[in-house]
Order: C-alpha cells, then structure tokens, then sequence
C-alpha cells in the first residue's frame, strides 16, 4: 500500500517535467523509446490518482469510525457505572409511597368550622404562598386581629401578620 503512494509521486514528478518538455513529435524525445515505454504509465495516472483519493477518504471515515467507536464505549461505561451506582442506592420507603416528603410540624385544624393548614418548613413569599393554598384547594389567610391568632392553636408564628 505504501508503494503506490511513492509510484504515484514518481509519475506525477515524471508527468510534470514531461509535459513541460514534450515535443509533438515523439520520435524527438528519447529516441521516442523513453515515451513510448512510459506512455502507459502515463495512462494509468487519472486512475491512480482516483484510487489513492478513494484510499483517503476510507481513511478519513475509519478515522472517524474509530472515534465515534471510542466515545461509544466511553459512553456505554458511564452508562454502566450509573446503572450500578443506582441499583445501589437503597430507597426509603416513603419514596416509594409517596409523592411528597412527609412533614414534621404541619397541621390542619378545624377552627370554627374551617380548616386551616400552616407550614413551618416553607418560606415562601405572598405569591407562592398563594400558589401553595391555591393548589392545595384552599385559600391564602392573613390574619388581621389578635381574636384569629388566639384561634389558631401552637405556634403560628404569631407576629408576622400572616398564615396560609
């Protein structure tokens, strides 16, 4: 294979100065013996030269091929090291049950006939907070005077005015 490349550049350096020196009549070069011997050479070139670029570019695409092979197998390793490290993650149950965590220090209370939930775990601003209730089926309260806060039973965070 590494031949063919070196005959290559001989015929193109010998096509090169031939061309420059040929003469129309072939008698005058060598006698004419020197062209007619490397007249078929010469033929040949086109073809060669069609073969040597096929020769690249299926190196080019093995070059290719050998890559996107390597970055598959990267990969497929990482792949492989996630699958495990997640088959050994030990799931708590309550995962598996519910959809959200469970709550310490939440409640809902019916006061006067009405329900009212309040969060210590969540800051959230008036906007969220509304959100919150709002998805909850409920209504965002503030509580405007002491009668309210006294209605709610533990510790609602007296002071600040509001509750969901």
């Amino acid at each position: 294979m590494k031949i063919v490349p070196l005959i290559f550049v001989f015929i193109l350096i010998l096509k090169s100065s031939m061309q420059n020196d040929l003469v129309e009549n072939e008698d005058e070069l060598c006698g004419g013996s020197c062209y007619k011997v490397i007249k078929p050479v010469l033929e040949l070139l086109p073809e060669l030269q069609k073969e040597l670029q096929e020769c690249r570019n299926q190196e080019q695409e093995s070059k290719k091929l050998v890559l996107q092979s390597k970055e598959l197998l990267e990969l497929q390793s990482q792949l492989q090291a996630l699958e495990k490290l997640l088959a050994d993650i030990e799931m708590d149950p309550w995962m598996t049950k519910c959809t959200k965590p469970p709550r310490e220090n939440t409640f809902c209370e019916n006061i006067n006939g009405k329900h009212y939930f309040v969060d210590y775990l969540v800051i959230a601003t008036w906007e969220e907070a509304y959100n919150i209730c709002r998805n909850m089926g409920g209504h965002l309260v503030s509580l405007q005077s002491e009668k309210e806060w006294a209605a709610l039973p533990g510790e609602t965070g007296k002071g600040n005015g509001n509750g969901s």
